[in-house]
């Protein structure tokens, strides 16, 4: 089970790193917005945590 822990850090990491790298190589139009969008992008991954972080404390409380 720590492995999966550990696997799902890693893609997340690794997710929030690519989505960084991309959002300044973007267009004219995007690069204006780069602060609002990324303050967008950083909140989705904020709530994505949050929901996985309660899934998996439901999924151990359910299989303990």
């Amino acid at each position: 089970m720590m492995v999966a822990y550990i696997l799902v850090a890693v893609v997340g990491i690794a997710a929030l790193v690519g989505t960084l790298m991309v959002a300044g190589k973007a267009d004219a139009d995007y690069s204006t917005a780069t602060k609002g969008n990324l303050t967008r992008i950083l909140l989705m991954y904020i709530i994505l945590g949050i929901i996985v972080i309660i899934g998996a404390i439901v999924v151990c409380i359910y299989l303990i």
